[in-house]
C-alpha cells in the first residue's frame, strides 16, 4: 500500500507535500533532480519497486520539491538555501534527526548546503549525477554554455511534458514505457513556464565552495562511458575522503539505479 500524502509548513508559510515509507531503524531522505508528483511516481512500476524495496530495510523519505506536484509554489523557483530549509522542514515533520541523504544532480547540491550548514543532521550522502556546479566555466568544463541553456529552457517551453522533450532531455533510446511515464510526470508536476525557471536558476548553482567543508561520508554514482562520470570525478575531488561508484552504463535514475555491490 502506497502510504497517504502529508504537508509540512515552511519557514516562509508554504506547504510541502511528502510521503514516508517504511519502518526500518535507518532514515533515507531522497532529493531528486526533476520536477516530481510523488502520487504519479507510484504509477511506474520500476519506480515503485525502487523505493517500496529501500523502504524494507529504512523508513523512506519522499518529497516533491516546492513549485512541484503537490507541494505550494511560494515565490517561484527556489534557491538551494531555500530548498535546504524546505528539506529540513519536512525532516522535522518525519521526526528524522539524521537521515542518509539520496540525491540526485541538484538534489546533492541541497545535500551538500544542509550538511555543511546543519552537519548533526546528515548521517552520509549517496549522490547521483552529481555535479559541483551547473554552468561551464574556464575552471569546470563539465557545465552547459550559455547558448546551451538557452536552448535547453526554448525547448521545455515549447515541448514540456511531451515525449519529444523527454527524448531531448535523456537521449532517444529511452524505452517507451518510461518516455511515457517522465512526459506524464513533467506534465503532473509543474507547467512550461515553472519549468523554465528551474532550467535557468539551476543552471546558476555552483556548491564549489560548500564542498570541500564537508565532514561526513559521500559517495558518488555515475554511469560508465558517460560524460557524468568524469563529471563526478571531478566533483569528488572537492570533497575530503569521497568516494566515486561507477554504474552500469545504462543507469539512468536515482530510481534505475542497480543494486550496489
Amino acid at each position: 500500500m502506497v502510504p497517504p500524502t502529508r504537508y509540512t509548513k515552511t519557514p516562509d508559510g508554504g506547504y510541502i507535500a511528502y510521503k514516508v515509507l517504511g519502518e526500518g531503524s535507518a532514515d533515507i531522505a531522497v532529493v531528486g533532480s526533476i520536477a516530481t508528483n510523488i502520487e504519479i511516481f507510484f504509477e511506474h512500476e520500476p519506480a515503485a519497486q525502487f523505493w517500496f524495496e529501500l523502504a524494507s530495510f529504512s523508513r523512506l523519505i519522499l518529497h516533491d520539491r516546492r513549485g512541484t506536484g503537490l507541494s505550494d509554489d511560494v515565490g517561484g523557483p527556489a534557491n538551494l538555501e531555500t530548498r535546504a530549509a524546505d528539506l529540513l522542514a519536512v525532516l522535522d515533520a518525519a521526526q528524522s534527526t539524521s537521515p542518509t541523504i539520496l540525491a540526485a544532480g541538484d538534489g546533492g547540491m541541497v545535500a551538500a548546503m544542509i550538511a555543511a550548514t546543519h552537519p548533526e543532521r546528515v548521517a552520509g550522502i549517496v549522490w547521483s549525477a552529481a555535479l559541483a556546479c551547473a554552468f561551464r566555466a574556464p575552471d569546470w568544463p563539465y557545465g552547459r554554455s550559455p547558448d546551451e541553456i538557452d536552448a535547453l529552457a526554448q525547448a521545455a517551453e515549447q515541448g514540456w511534458g511531451s515525449e519529444a522533450f523527454v527524448e531531448r532531455m535523456f537521449g532517444d533510446d529511452v524505452p517507451p514505457s518510461m518516455k511515457r511515464f517522465l512526459a506524464k510526470m513533467q506534465r503532473h508536476a509543474c507547467g512550461p513556464g515553472t519549468a523554465v525557471g528551474f532550467i535557468r536558476l539551476f543552471h546558476e548553482y555552483d556548491v564549489r565552495r560548500v564542498l570541500p567543508s564537508l565532514s561526513l561520508p559521500v559517495l558518488l554514482l555515475a554511469p560508465e562511458n558517460s560524460d557524468r562520470l568524469p563529471r563526478a570525478r571531478a566533483t569528488a575531488a572537492l570533497i575530503p575522503g569521497a568516494a566515486v561508484h561507477v554504474l552500469p552504463a545504462d543507469t539512468r535514475f536515482l530510481w534505475h539505479t542497480p543494486p550496489l555491490d
